[in-house]
């Protein structure tokens, strides 16, 4: 099964970069030179792909989300209603554009390599924030739902849901460290310890 999936990416890939190439080809035909054809296609499919992603990600919200969202309001259950109040899915809905963006950056910028991988960096750093964001958003409905059962004032958990969700927010942060300085992130790990000794002693 993995193995068909690959084969199917790989042939749309395939098409993709094909016309990309066609679109090269005419434009070379007019009498533009190699170097500003690539230039001019690289802009091109990049204002395409942008435009692509923001109307996925408006389409989704307008439709999906405030469906799902109606239906969650709708629903018997008040603990739905937590979750819609704390913009969860909304929230979820800005991984669609992400994927978009991220998933055309090796057929349009493969050419640049440099170019390339620094957008993959920053399209990666972007799923961190959405996964922080996300977070933020489960949690404090947890703690919703939560502060509705009837011993929730005389064991409350919001100090314990905000280390959690403290805890998520340095990990991202590390992560994405690893991510700018492209090194591993036991790399980063090692660092912070070894400057926490030097602080100590």
């Amino acid at each position: 099964m993995m193995q068909l999936q690959l084969t199917k990416v790989s042939s749309n890939d395939i098409k993709a970069e094909t016309f990309l190439s066609l679109f090269e080809d005419i434009l070379k035909k007019i009498g533009i030179s190699e170097e500003l054809t690539s230039y001019i296609t690289v802009f091109i499919f990049s204002v395409l792909v942008l435009i692509i992603a923001k109307l996925a990600h408006i389409i989704t919200t307008k439709y999906f989300v405030r469906y799902v969202e109606h239906f969650m309001k709708k629903s018997k259950s008040k603990y739905d209603d937590c979750f819609v109040k704390r913009k969860l899915i909304r929230r979820a809905a800005y991984i669609i554009p992400a994927i978009i963006i991220y998933s055309s950056l090796d057929i349009i910028f493969g050419k640049f390599d440099n170019l390339n991988n620094i957008l993959h960096s920053l399209v990666a750093i972007y799923f961190i924030f959405i996964v922080i964001i996300l977070s933020d958003s489960f949690l404090k409905s947890i703690g919703d739902v939560y502060d509705t059962l009837p011993n929730s004032t005389e064991r409350p958990i919001k100090g314990y849901l905000q280390g959690f969700q403290l805890t998520i927010i340095l990990i991202g942060i590390l992560i994405a460290i690893s991510i700018i300085l492209n090194i591993k992130l036991t790399t980063v790990f090692t660092g912070l310890g070894a400057g926490s000794t030097h602080l100590i002693f």
